[in-house]
């Protein structure tokens, strides 16, 4: 990401390169004609019609650099009258819709360049200078400030302090998987789930409510315990599809279990208490471990075929197993 946002930089600094360069020359014209009339008695007839074109160039080639480098006009009569969260808001809505009216400009600047290339439109002129040039790369520089938009709010979103926490979270399922520490926590589960109807099934639930509580990613919660659980209860003999659903729906509990990716990313953008988003998602996700608990129990009391019984285990092993959880 880091590279593109660098990418993204170093064309904003090159258009502003070449816009710098398009002003040299507008004062070279400018200078040329004084000149050959002061000096000469000529009137040099292509130098201010020129000077328009590299003067529209520049203006549409700089603004990109001119956005990132803050030097445009910014009104804030609004967003400043208004709650800080309510001027974020606008602040993202104007940024992109101003953004959209970029992208349209250069969109039509281009259709007009393809236009004049087609055709072979040129200035009503005694130069008749082809047109398909100066609409070009006035296109090009809309372009260009509608990417810097883009890429300046997604920067100022991505480094938000808040967001830090989401690698160490990706990190610790990491760390959590290689050393096999998961397939542990599936020994340790396991013992206590015998009796219960469904069974083992109960593991997929209990596993996924213990690694989302840790890494606080649904899909890396659902693809690992799946890789633990899965085969184990294929060789058993239980139902692929109950399998499989228990551990499809034990794994959305990533979404509310704190911490979660989700909450953080939703906490960034709206603004919100991260920590009060946590609590609000300790009720429902407790809900939802009762639930997908009972719907396990009823589903295989209904039909036993489904979770086929496995060896009890004596109570001194199940409270040894505890040192893997």
């Amino acid at each position: 990401m880091a590279r593109i946002f660098n990418f993204i930089d170093g064309l904003a600094r090159l258009s502003a390169y070449l816009a710098a360069g398009l002003i040299v020359g507008i004062a070279a014209l400018i200078l040329a004609e004084i000149f050959s009339r002061a000096v000469l008695n000529l009137s040099l007839s292509f130098a201010w019609e020129y000077a328009a074109y590299f003067m529209g160039a520049a203006v549409f080639l700089a603004a990109a650099f001119t956005l990132r480098s803050g030097g445009h006009l910014r009104v804030s009569l609004l967003s400043s009258s208004v709650p800080a969260r309510m001027a974020k808001a606008i602040d993202m809505a104007a940024t992109l819709f101003a953004a959209a009216i970029a992208v349209y400009v250069a969109y039509a600047l281009l259709a007009f360049a393809w236009q004049a290339h087609v055709s072979g439109i040129t200035s009503p002129t005694i130069d008749e200078v082809p047109l398909v040039y100066p609409r070009g790369v006035m296109a090009i520089g809309a372009l260009l400030l509608a990417v810097q938009m883009i890429a300046q709010f997604s920067f100022n979103v991505l480094t938000t302090p808040e967001l830090v926490a989401l690698p160490l979270f990706v990190l610790m399922a990491e760390i959590l998987f290689r050393p096999k520490l998961a397939a542990s926590l599936f020994s340790g589960v396991a013992p206590w789930t015998a009796r219960l109807p469904g069974r083992l099934l109960h593991v997929n639930v209990l596993g996924c409510t213990l690694f989302a509580a840790i890494s606080g990613a649904s899909a890396a919660t659902a693809a690992t315990v799946g890789r633990i659980t899965l085969s184990e209860l294929f060789a058993r003999g239980y139902n692929k599809d109950i399998v499989m659903g228990s551990l499809a729906g034990a794994g959305t509990l990533g979404f509310l279990i704190p911490p979660s990716i989700i909450l953080i990313i939703y906490g960034v953008l709206a603004e919100a208490s991260i920590l009060k988003l946590f609590i609000a998602g300790i009720v429902p996700g407790i809900l939802g471990i009762l639930m997908y608990l009972a719907a396990v129990r009823y589903t295989v009391w209904r039909r036993p075929e489904d979770g086929p019984a496995g060896p009890r285990t004596p109570a001194p092993e199940r409270l040894k197993a505890l040192r893997d959880v």
